[in-house]
């Protein structure tokens, strides 16, 4: 069974204002379904990182996509994608 997913935090102020980021790795986002709410319900933005040479990433990214959807259809997802310099050539 895996670990649940890490969470780490920092506070930073940047132009007079109080930000405070969450990181938090979803590796095993369909494990822990029952933790997702709570990772994602404060959320303003989502980066959602992906491995592009994973053959489900494209499942496994719409699959997180609508969990957030689900939970905060009001935050803002950026995707990027993660491994590109593994592609083959032409591929």
């Amino acid at each position: 069974m895996r670990k649940p997913p890490f969470h780490g935090n920092h506070s930073l102020q940047s132009n007079g204002q109080f930000l405070q980021i969450d990181i938090i790795d979803t590796a095993a986002w369909n494990e822990f379904a029952a933790m997702q709410s709570l990772f994602v319900k404060r959320a303003h933005l989502v980066l959602v990182v992906y491995d592009v040479t994973s053959p489900s990433w494209r499942k496994s990214l719409q699959n997180i996509i609508k969990g957030v959807r689900d939970i905060k259809a009001d935050a803002d997802i950026v995707v990027i994608g993660n491994k590109c310099d593994k592609l083959k050539k032409g591929a």
